[in-house]
């Protein structure tokens, strides 16, 4: 057998985990060769010789492979929630079928013959369906579903996040031809082979189902689809369709896959446990929520406050990313069934604590005995975050504050070091990009460049672990992205570079994510496909070196100590030696609501003071007193 140790330390969210990712080389005989699987083990796998595992499998969407799911989020998963993951490999687009007219695709034998057997053979499981999930995204949602229905003796639960369904009406996109054949000459074999159609072969209590998908997303036709045909036939399930304010999170990206893993996780935790899914009824397609924060006037733990709702509207419970309470204020989200249907008006008692604001909410009246309000926002305005654009640099500084951690910060105390190392290096590069020509848009082919922190505040749901800071070349609202995350290390130093390419970036020839390692650089293409600048990671992760094509000056941020303050350098071609323009460090005082940049020079010093709300980070006033 054939492992690749990788310890979880860096990607995007979650936890900093334990647990330990093994790339596998499963035999196929069915396809005559060796297929890849990652296998994530939770930490207590090892600590406990022993003991059995309940195991979910994974399948991933078009264009991926047996490494997309396997990050940071899966290890704090398989961690929290103490089962294994094996993420399989279906190539970039095998629907996970087997392919009536092309051999060398057989996935679904692979998987349920070949795989799942293997895996049992190699590691301590729960060999049985009542201990065994799969679940995928897109392609991989249509493919959970294919394997899960089709094999309900391997599969107990099965989870699928805005899966594609059901493939008629994408006859020309994805490869589905390669491996049916055209739609117009074999109608009955795309009917067949779509996912609904094996759905409306089940029978309750055959598997169960969890489905999720968002309002914007190109599939929910599909989605809607599957979940009528199991209610007419009175299937039970769990349907989950999520509208939110950003198309981003309600839409076919990964940012809306990241707000279900975790909810997967739970339904498939409970399942194993129990033999029910977390919702034994499922949530209906028509429900309404609204979200609303109430912040403190002295911050410090407190108990929560009463809120008194009328009829049929409930708080929804059992998820941090909806409703908590912690230093700073209380936030809830409350649901009634029914599309759109009207706010009702709130009542909050709060004995003891003093409120400062409500947001998320209109005619708020705020009394000693009680606080009355009618919320407006469809989610809890959680993000607690400064952000300024000056020509084509966006910066975003998110505040920090001990006690209103939450997700993987939760329960420990904040990264200072990381935390402010990152507030410098973002000053320093914002300088850094301003001087190299690259502060206005004609420069960037018409593109920003985003220079964002991270979060510890675990708004509506989204994590951001371990510490890092984000360089982005964006355009068209996120949708088109290169996406450098600059993990941290404890002394401030960047570790690896997950870059993300999300959406269609010319030069790429796919999407997801890259991990770049010290040594190397990374470009930094614009919406014409033109290199706009690229970014090296020095060898000791002491700093990052900038250059633009076609220039020979070169600019560098770098820091001994980036805790303290991180320095911008230039020289004026590659061979000269470098020279010292400026050093940058920040201060956030997130009571007072004031955060300081301050510049120093060989011959002075001058600070930029940005004031900001302190319950929401919203700008209020800049360059006060510089």
């Amino acid at each position: 057998m054939k492992k690749i140790f990788r310890c979880m330390i860096a990607g995007l969210p979650l936890l900093l985990s334990a647990a330990v990712v093994e790339d596998v080389q499963v035999p196929s005989p069915s396809m005559n060769k060796d297929v890849p699987a990652s296998v994530v083990l939770p930490e207590k796998y090892a600590q406990d010789p022993g003991a059995a595992w309940p195991v979910v499998f994974v399948v991933h969407g078009a264009g991926g492979n047996h490494r997309t799911y396997a990050t940071n989020e899966l290890t704090y998963l398989a961690d929290q929630y103490g089962f294994i993951f094996v993420c399989a490999d279906g190539g970039k687009t095998s629907w996970w079928f087997d392919s009536p007219i092309d051999p060398t695709y057989k996935y679904e034998t692979h998987v349920t013959k070949e795989l799942v057997p293997w895996i049992d053979a190699h590691y301590r499981t729960y060999a049985t369906r009542t201990q065994r999930a799969i679940m995928g995204g897109s392609m991989g949602g249509h493919g959970a579903c294919w394997l899960g229905f089709r094999h309900k003796d391997l599969f107990g639960a099965v989870g699928s996040i805005y899966g594609g369904l059901d493939l008629w009406e994408f006859h020309k996109q994805w490869d589905i031809a390669k491996r049916l054949g055209p739609r117009d000459e074999f109608p009955e074999r795309w009917r067949t082979y779509s996912a609904y159609t094996e759905g409306a072969k089940l029978k309750n209590g055959d598997v169960e189902f969890i489905q999720m998908v968002g309002t914007s997303d190109f599939f929910l036709k599909a989605n809607r689809k599957m979940h009528e045909i199991l209610v007419s036939n009175k299937v039970e399930h769990t349907y989950i369709e999520m509208r939110t304010d950003q198309e981003k999170t309600s839409g076919h990206s990964g940012e809306f896959n990241a707000l279900c893993k975790p909810i997967f996780a739970s339904f498939f935790r409970n399942y194993f446990d129990t033999g029910k899914g977390q919702i034994a009824q499922g949530v209906h397609a028509r429900t309404t929520r609204y979200g609303v924060k109430v912040a403190k006037k002295v911050r410090g733990m407190t108990a929560r406050p009463q809120v008194e709702l009328p009829a049929p509207w409930k708080i929804v419970e059992g998820d941090e990313g909806l409703t908590g309470c912690d230093v700073r204020d209380f936030y809830f989200t409350i649901e009634a069934p029914g599309e759109n249907t009207p706010a009702p008006a709130v009542k909050l008692v709060w004995p003891g604590v003093a409120v400062n604001g409500v947001y998320g909410a209109r005619d708020v009246t705020i009394a000693d005995e009680a606080v009355t309000f009618t919320p407006t926002a469809r989610k809890a305005p959680l993000t607690y975050a400064t952000g300024w654009q000056e020509g084509a640099l966006s910066m975003l500084y998110h505040h920090h504050v001990e006690g209103a951690q939450h997700g993987p910060y939760a329960g420990r105390q904040l990264p200072m070091n990381e935390i402010r190392s990152g507030d410098n290096w973002r000053a320093a590069a914002r300088a850094m990009f301003a001087r190299a020509g690259l502060g206005e848009t004609n420069a960037t082919d018409g593109a920003l460049i985003r220079l964002y922190g991270f979060d510890s505040n675990f708004p509506n749901r989204h994590v951001d672990h371990p510490p890092h800071f984000h360089v982005m070349l964006e355009w068209n609202g996120f949708r088109n992205n290169n996406v450098g995350h600059y993990v941290l290390d404890p002394d401030g130093r960047i570790r690896v570079n997950n870059f993300l390419v999300c959406g269609r970036v010319p030069g790429y020839d796919r999407e997801g994510y890259f991990k770049q390692v010290r040594g190397e650089t990374t470009a930094y293409n614009g919406p014409s496909g033109r290199t706009v600048f690229t970014l090296e990671m020095l060898e000791d992760g002491s700093g990052l070196i900038l250059r633009r094509p076609g220039q020979v000056r070169e600019w560098m941020i770098s820091g001994e100590n980036p805790v303290e303050a991180v320095t911008v350098s230039a020289r004026v071609s590659p061979y000269a030696p470098w020279t010292e323009v400026a050093s940058y460090s920040v201060a956030d005082d997130t009571v007072a609501g004031v955060l300081q940049i301050t510049e120093r020079t060989a011959t002075a010093a001058k600070t930029e003071r940005f004031v900001y709300n302190p319950d929401t980070g919203k700008l209020i006033e800049m360059n006060v007193g510089r």
